[in-house]
């Protein structure tokens, strides 16, 4: 009868077990805590009891006391894995990733470690304004969920601080790495613009020229331009006179198109031996700027301007009133000269460095004539033998 009693009592408090009630349990369980497996009911529900309410640390505590008995083995797992998540909940990322991965074959704790840092990044990115150890800790759990954009969008703020901070070239290089991303593109041309600007304002305008043409339309970049381009083209014709053809041509080659920049990088490329149209268009700019010193500074110009040449003219010829005349032929790559001027003997002739030079052989040559353009239409030979000039104007 007392037994039966008993039984009555251990079944009722089971009951009320797997009903939830575990409070109500451990009174019954306490009650005939001699009978059958009683004294560990007490301690299971009591752990189930601190369970259901949260507390998860001493609810572990008492599971692993009896961590052989029933479901106890997988309540201790249980409970670490709710912790961690009310970890999580709380902000402890760190706490809740270190749980997560002490059980990590249990459910989707694998998942929850990533998890753990990714709440831990947004929340170093948003709220602390770390950026760079966001990023570091995102690419500790790439691909997880949305981390790759998150990865962007911590160099976007980060690039967005350095405008803040004025920093704009330092954000750029940032935003470089996610074009695409939200307005990142535009921050770069907005940046690109500004320094253009800055650049023109500073003086430096072939730079300035050269960054608002990469920027295409983007806001009044064109109209930025042209007025840059406008400015530049007298520093660039002041260079050219100052004899400073690299910065003449750099500046010139911003100017396309306005007033005589295409003359003068013929000029320019003329001095530096490239000879456009092998020189023929010289004859259209003889009266401009230092021409005339261009050709008689290049003997195969001024062969050419002199008459040795098809299109300038073969069999030139140069005379004036006084019946003086020059003549001048060129024939398979050499060229001979008829002429009444006054010399000194000898049978051969060729030009050098502006010079006509006769003697018998190149070792005993002697200058003895000097050419100088004045016009497109007339000469000045100077006589180094005995100083006369000879003023000659070009004929058929």
């Amino acid at each position: 009868m007392y037994n039966a009693h008993l039984n009555n009592i251990y079944s009722n408090a089971q009951r009320l077990f797997n009903n939830g009630q575990y409070v109500e349990a451990m009174r019954e369980f306490s009650r005939i805590s001699n009978h059958q497996d009683s004294a560990w009911m007490v301690l299971y529900s009591e752990a189930h009891w601190l369970f259901s309410r949260g507390d998860y640390t001493d609810a572990r505590a008492i599971f692993s006391r009896i961590s052989t008995y029933r479901t106890s083995e997988e309540m201790i797992l249980r409970s670490d894995y709710q912790h961690a998540h009310a970890l999580l909940s709380a902000g402890n990322f760190m706490e809740a990733s270190e749980l997560f991965s002490n059980i990590r074959h249990f459910m989707d704790s694998e998942t929850m470690v990533a998890e753990s840092y990714y709440q831990y990044a947004r929340h170093l990115l948003f709220n602390v304004g770390d950026f760079a150890e966001a990023k570091e800790v995102l690419l500790q759990i790439h691909p997880h969920r949305e981390s790759e954009e998150l990865i962007n969008e911590s160099d976007y703020q980060h690039a967005l601080h350095l405008i803040s901070e004025g920093s704009p070239q330092e954000a750029r290089r940032v935003l470089t790495t996610i074009q695409g991303f939200r307005d990142s593109s535009e921050l770069i041309q907005e940046i690109d613009y500004d320094a253009a600007i800055a650049l023109m304002n500073a003086g430096e305008l072939v730079q300035s020229a050269q960054a608002l043409r990469r920027l295409g339309s983007f806001r009044d970049s064109q109209a930025q331009l042209e007025d840059v381009r406008n400015r530049i083209y007298p520093f660039a014709v002041e260079h050219y006179r100052g004899g400073n053809l690299t910065a003449a041509e750099r500046g010139f080659g911003e100017t396309g198109g306005i007033e005589r920049t295409a003359d003068y990088l013929t000029l320019i490329r003329t001095r530096q031996g490239n000879i456009t149209g092998d020189g023929r268009n010289l004859l259209d700019l003889i009266d401009f700027e230092d021409t005339r010193e261009v050709i008689n500074e290049n003997d195969m110009l001024l062969r050419r301007f002199l008459g040795n040449d098809p299109v300038w003219g073969i069999g030139r010829r140069w005379s004036n009133s006084a019946g003086y005349h020059i003549t001048f032929h060129t024939h398979d790559g050499d060229d001979w000269v008829r002429w009444n001027l006054p010399s000194t003997g000898g049978n051969h002739i060729w030009l050098s460095d502006g010079q006509r030079i006769m003697g018998n052989d190149f070792s005993s040559a002697t200058p003895i004539w000097e050419y100088a353009i004045v016009s497109r239409n007339q000469i000045r030979v100077h006589s180094l033998v005995d100083g006369r000039n000879f003023t000659l104007n070009r004929g058929n």
